[in-house]
């Protein structure tokens, strides 16, 4: 994933994976949400974060809340069938499993539990290439996905 994407945090805020590197360097810790395998949605450490060598072709994954994903062509985004697919092989309408109240994130206290349901669906508006820039790769707690602000979910 290239370093601009956003990842939702416990505390409320967003963050890119680009500062979660270097807060890691400095020893800060960052905590996220993600998918368990029973749908519910959960608090989970980013224990390992870090620049992959050269840069590479991304695509922008335009998502139809306004957000966007900018990352591989190989980036794994989850269905509400529970399938993880590629992002080069979205469509402008798929569907995307998504939190049902994202907007809750915007909060001030921490909850390990989101206590949100996974019931609605973002959708893909538009998949297209955006140059070459330089991609990250990442590790969660046991869980190997992350949360977009969108409320979609992004495998490590």
């Amino acid at each position: 994933m290239a370093g601009d994407l956003q990842v939702a945090l416990m505390d409320g805020q967003h963050c890119t994976i680009a500062d979660v590197v270097e807060q890691l360097h400095r020893g800060v810790h960052r905590t996220t949400y993600a998918l368990q395998s029973d749908g519910s949605v959960h608090a989970v450490q980013i224990r390992l974060a870090r620049r992959v060598e050269g840069d590479a072709p991304v695509l922008r994954v335009g998502l139809d809340d306004g957000g966007f994903v900018h990352c591989s062509a190989h980036q794994l985004f989850l269905r509400p069938s529970g399938e993880w697919v590629q992002a080069d092989d979205l469509l402008p309408g798929d569907p995307l499993l998504t939190v049902a109240e994202p907007h809750l994130w915007a909060g001030k206290f921490y909850d390990t539990d989101l206590h949100a349901t996974t019931d609605s669906h973002r959708h893909v508006v538009g998949v297209g290439r955006d140059g070459e820039r330089a991609l990250y790769e990442f590790q969660v707690d046991h869980l190997h996905n992350v949360a977009h602000p969108s409320g979609i979910f992004l495998h490590d």
